[in-house]
């Protein structure tokens, strides 16, 4: 792998450039290349949709005993937590039940009251207790972190988790058999920022209950607005102290904004979850301590608890336990080694709600400079912003940016100091409203607080376009002008709060810009490894956001280019904005002069290896804080159904964690899966058809071979590559996520 700046995340939407690729291959040797199937991620097959079928929820509810209520004081130290767990998904069911049985540990006492209602997946994990279906249970301390041993108060049999009304009706039968002083409610499972969270898959959905083309029902932002005035309405809870989200991609402005309607304080997370969750113990332990409490310090403590606090790491007997379920290993591991391993790719970050007005107001002052300035500068800013991961598929790089890292990239771009003076007053909003904040070595870049920034091409596709975006997150492009610049940025739409955007208006894409590639010059016609060749070659154009190295192998027949690998190219002049290192290329034309070997990657599960497209996600500035990864389909040794998924290598080239899909395609929510013993993963090699110069071709993923998961800890390694005929490349991307290229080949010896 070439060494490299440090960048933002991984484009894996780059592939889709490869569909300019001409013919090199007729006057090119071949090189030997095994049959192999031809796999399409999105080919699966649609899972039934059946009428759902809802219990009778009250009559239910008094199945058993229901706890007594503890009485109301005037002290205002009484407190009712609600924990609404979505475990009805086999990658997150085990997880989400440990952290109830984390909760569990502590109990509940006079002053503290901790309910949860929990649905499981039907034939998924088992573990020492199993049922499916959902149930509620009042907490009281225990020990057993296998077992809930807590009072049942409630049998709701299937139930679907992704229907307002059953969420509805948890909080006001929490709030009417649990009075407070406070109420805190903390919603686990996936999420996917703006579209929402919260699926089932145990309950069909029904077609008039999907909003977005593609995705599954679930709790989406408009309809959870709406429930939380539902629960308003029922409950009389005006506000809750705090709403959390134990999920991923919810800490969004969008989001945020719905949320500061219904609490004073929210937590939530920019990135990703691991599958660990919130230090459910710590926190409660610490509320059970000290009910006097402020909601706010009760939001930091979430932060601040977040994966090094967790039973997960503390607990001698759950951290072996979880080490050697998560990691393939056995024996003691320290502490502070677990910690540091787990917290590298995390976020979090606690809200104050009352403050977010302000942040819209600001966002707002910034809306009208911005709209003065050249477009092309807004675009680079938004290409080079920190970027968390897409639930948007990988034609798209991801739309979801870091607001003040962005506000800092605009503020450094622009030459306007009306753009400087509002993205600075951006900045201090959005510090003032963040009151804790955590964020692992890989995520440098992020300050709690994230917004949509789609490209040309996501904006006017369905599912992510203005009406859907408008739509869903309406309680956001109500209150602000976002989604109004959004339309000024594609569509030159003037910006006016009373002007209703045209959604069918024509889209520019202000980040576009031809980039020409010269031919690429070569110091010899073969290269072997240790005795590489050199490549040169002058890159021209305005707005070349990040630059590519590119090897590809041709198969016997030559009709087909596997890909080898893809890295990217470094840059003489950086800047480095909140940690993170950002390419200069400056003014005028880019030489390029680097060195070619035949290269490739193996991972070893211990017993094998497998070769792996390796593909950089995220740069840093040193070894820790780079991340790598390999795609894949993960096949569960207990009969679930397969996930498209990726697996996370750190520099080191060890195993990190491995993020799945809900199906074989790789669209909607992600969640970390945590493989156990005998479960396997099917590599996709992909593939380039050739074409005719001018043809379009898409890549093609090919199963490859398979690891599996064992006692042994998976690693990455380099390997000299297969000798035969390959195509190098150096690819140009612009600001807008477009990508030129110029090819040569040479011989692999």
């Amino acid at each position: 792998m070439f060494e490299l700046s440090s960048v933002q995340k991984r484009h894996k939407f780059l592939f889709r450039f490869l569909a300019v690729l001409i013919a090199l291959s007729l006057a090119i040797m071949s090189c030997s290349s095994g049959d192999e199937q031809a796999f399409n991620p999105n080919s699966n097959e649609s899972e039934s949709v059946t009428e759902e079928v809802q219990p009778d929820i009250e009559e239910a509810q008094t199945s058993s005993e229901a706890a007594p209520s503890a009485p109301r004081t005037n002290k205002g130290d009484t407190w009712t937590i609600m924990l609404y767990q979505d475990a009805d998904d086999p990658i997150l069911e085990q997880d989400i039940f440990t952290d109830l049985n984390e909760a569990e540990r502590v109990g509940s006492s006079d002053k503290v009251n901790i309910v949860a209602q929990i649905d499981r997946y039907k034939g998924g994990f088992k573990g020492k207790q199993n049922f499916a279906g959902a149930k509620r249970f009042y907490l009281t301390q225990d020990t057993d972190l296998e077992r809930i041993n807590s009072r049942e108060v409630g049998d709701l049999g299937e139930i679907n988790m992704a229907d307002g009304e059953v969420l509805t009706d948890f909080v006001t039968w929490a709030a009417k058999q649990y009075p407070a002083d406070h109420y805190v409610l903390i919603l686990s499972d996936h999420g996917t920022g703006w579209p929402g969270g919260w699926t089932d898959e145990d309950n069909g959905s029904k077609p008039k209950d999907v909003l977005i083309d593609g995705w599954n029902d679930m709790l989406y932002l408009n309809e959870l607005d709406d429930t939380f005035a539902e629960i308003r309405k029922k409950t009389g809870i005006e506000k809750f102290d705090i709403i959390g989200y134990d999920a991923c991609l919810m800490s969004s402005l969008e989001v945020i904004s719905m949320t500061a309607a219904y609490a004073d304080y929210t937590v939530l997370s920019q990135e990703t979850e691991p599958s660990m969750g919130w230090a459910y113990n710590a926190i409660l332990s610490k509320l059970v301590k000290n009910p006097k409490m402020e909601a706010a310090d009760l939001a930091k403590l979430v932060v601040d608890t977040y994966i090094t606090e967790d039973m997960l790491i503390t607990d001698d007997e759950a951290r072996a336990a979880y080490v050697s379920r998560t990691y393939e290993t056995s024996g003691d591991v320290d502490p502070a080694v677990l910690a540091k391993e787990e917290t590298k790719t995390v976020t979090l970050a606690a809200i104050d709600l009352a403050k977010i007005p302000a942040v819209i107001d600001s966002l707002d002052r910034m809306v009208t400079p911005l709209s003065k300035i050249n477009q092309k500068v807004v675009a680079g800013s938004r290409s080079h912003t920190k970027a968390y991961e897409n639930v948007f598929g990988e034609d798209f790089p991801s739309p979801y940016i870091d607001l003040s890292n962005f506000a800092k990239l605009i503020q450094r771009d622009s030459t306007s100091v009306n753009v400087q003076n509002a993205a600075a007053e951006l900045q201090t909003a959005i510090k003032k409203a963040v009151i804790a904040e955590k964020h692992g070595p890989s995520q440098k870049g992020s300050n709690g607080i994230s917004i949509y920034f789609p490209n040309s091409r996501l904006y006017q596709t369905a599912g992510s376009d203005y009406k859907t975006y408008a739509g869903t997150a309406k309680r956001f492009a109500g209150e602000s002008l976002w989604d109004d610049f959004l339309a000024f940025h594609y569509t030159g739409q003037e910006i006016k709060p009373e002007n209703k955007v045209a959604e069918d208006a024509p889209v520019t894409a202000p980040g576009a810009n031809k980039i020409d590639i010269a031919a690429i010059k070569l110091s010899g016609n073969a290269a072997s490894t240790g005795n590489p060749v050199t490549l040169s070659t002058t890159i021209k154009g305005e707005n070349v956001s990040y630059l590519y190295i590119f090897s590809g192998r041709f198969t016997k027949n030559k009709d087909q280019l596997q890909v080898i690998d893809l890295d990217y190219i470094d840059s003489e002049e950086t800047k480095e904005i909140d940690g993170r290192i950002i390419p200069e290329w400056g003014e005028g034309d880019i030489p390029i002069e680097m060195d070619w070997e035949p290269l490739a990657y193996v991972v070893n599960d211990g017993s094998h290896k497998q070769m792996v497209l390796l593909e950089p996600d995220t740069f840093g500035a040193g070894t820790e804080d780079t991340i790598y990864t390999v795609n894949g389909i993960f096949k569960f040794a207990n009969g679930e159904n397969d996930r498209f998924a990726t697996l996370y290598f750190d520099g080191d080239g060890n195993l990190m964690n491995v993020m799945g899909f809900r199906s074989t395609d790789p669209v909607g929510p992600q969640h970390e899966i945590t493989p156990e013993r005998g479960d396997q993963f099917q590599i996709l090699h992909q593939y380039i058809p050739m074409t005719g110069k001018g043809e379009e071709a898409k890549t093609i993923y090919k199963e490859a071979g398979i690891l599996t998961f064992g006692d042994t800890p998976w690693t990455w390694e380099e390997s000299p590559a297969a000798k035969g005929q390959y195509l190098i490349g150096i690819i140009a991307e612009d600001m807008d996520g477009n990508t030129y290229a110029e090819y040569t080949s040479v011989t692999a010896e």
